[in-house]
């Protein structure tokens, strides 16, 4: 595999000992120190548990941080990334090199600023605009990629946003990336957030055009690109 992401030469593995909160992680590195790790991550990650994770860890840094930083996780034989903002990169990647259907060579932007709502990407050529928001979708079971992994207003809010901007003649863009070689189809997950559930299939019949990305994780980095079916209808 050749990453499309790559990770620094040297991480090391650590075993999790404990979850205290949502953004560390109690750790015991290979030569048996404990010490802890900040968890970019938010999520509930409820399919790893509290303890017993392989973690790639990088680090460590001086204080007043956390000496160390999660990268990956082991789940079964595969590896999950747990850096979220890393689909963002991948999303922006998808754009440039052309994976994105109907979104060719444009200008694009990171991080755009429209009212009180940021999207995470933008794609402009000629009078063309797009809009492009980037979620990722950490949470895998039996082979579905799920989101949100947690009760998400943000995320329903700005599909409500990106309506509203399509009507203004913006095109609305969603990409759902899944850090996790495992992933076959993505869907809305509906006991979780039904909110956000209803809210899709809304915006998708509306126009909202929605693409879901799986991504393989290994010690090098995040690579092999595979689009994904989307199955947002409950049924």
């Amino acid at each position: 595999m050749t990453p499309w992401l790559t990770y620094p030469p040297d991480l090391q593995r650590a075993e999790v000992l404990d979850r205290p909160n949502r953004f560390v992680l109690s750790i015991r590195l290979g030569d048996g120190t404990c010490s802890r790790a900040h968890l970019a991550d938010p999520g509930r990650l409820s399919e790893l548990g509290r303890r017993g994770w392989t973690l790639l860890v990088q680090g460590p840094w001086p204080a007043p941080r956390l000496p160390w930083r999660a990268v990956a996780a082991q789940v079964g034989q595969e590896w999950v990334s747990l850096r979220p903002t890393d689909a963002n990169l991948l999303g922006r990647r998808l754009l440039a090199d052309g994976w994105i259907p109907g979104l060719g060579t444009g200008r694009i932007r990171s991080e755009v600023s429209m009212g009180h709502e940021r999207f995470d990407l933008s794609w402009e050529a000629g009078a063309r605009r797009a809009l492009i928001e980037v979620k990722s979708a950490s949470l895998v079971l039996d082979g579905v990629a799920l989101f949100p992994d947690a009760v998400s207003d943000r995320a329903s809010r700005h599909l409500e946003r990106l309506m509203e901007l399509a009507r203004e003649g913006h095109e609305p863009h969603v990409l759902f990336v899944a850090q996790r070689g495992s992933a076959r189809v993505f869907r809305p997950a509906e006991s979780i957030d039904p909110c956000f559930a209803a809210t899709l299939r809304r915006a998708i019949a509306a126009g909202l055009r929605v693409q879901a990305w799986a991504f393989r994780v290994t010690h090098e980095g995040v690579g092999d690109p595979r689009a994904i079916p989307v199955e947002a209808d409950p049924s």
